[in-house]
């Protein structure tokens, strides 16, 4: 998994198998002799950018995204009352469609930046599931995820 500007997900397998949502695959592809499948979310590290560009207050300066992460990790899941949807620029899988487009429902009067911050953090995690779901319930096995990438820099960075 690759988190940046988009998240990446890699699944290597001895074996071909066509999955619903997944035209990312190859033999060769990501490891020799395993076929390498590839899926993803295509605008996450830009979403929190947005989110940093144009919710943050300007001067803020780099301690207020642990400040927004220990803030976010005091609330409940759907505590809020928000439903996000990541599909910031469009889905790529597994619905696999360009068209579609973020969803933010739920403000009132008493949204915060902190309950925005956090439903964008779970339409992340939940659109991320269903991707990984899709793998397994497609007949791939999970074993181990390892995440790396740039999203924690370019967020703080843009931060600053």
């Amino acid at each position: 998994m690759v988190i940046g500007t988009s998240i990446c997900d890699m699944v290597v397998d001895p074996q071909e198998i066509l999955l619903a949502g997944i035209t990312g695959v190859a033999k060769d592809g990501i490891l020799a002799g395993l076929y390498g499948y590839e899926a993803g979310q295509p605008a996450v590290g830009d979403m929190f950018g947005w989110f940093a560009d144009n919710l943050v207050p300007a001067g803020s300066g780099p301690g207020l995204l642990p400040g927004l992460e220990r803030a976010a990790a005091a609330l409940a899941p759907g505590q809020s009352g928000l439903v996000a949807l990541d599909w910031w620029n469009g889905n790529r899988s597994v619905l696999a469609d360009a068209d579609l487009s973020g969803v933010l429902v739920g403000l009132t009067l008493q949204t915060s930046a902190v309950d925005i911050y956090r439903a964008l953090l779970e339409s992340t995690a939940f659109g991320n599931k269903a991707i990984l779901d899709n793998f397994v319930e497609g007949g791939l096995q999970l074993r181990e995820i390892v995440a790396c990438g740039g999203l924690r820099k370019r967020a703080r960075s843009s931060c600053n």
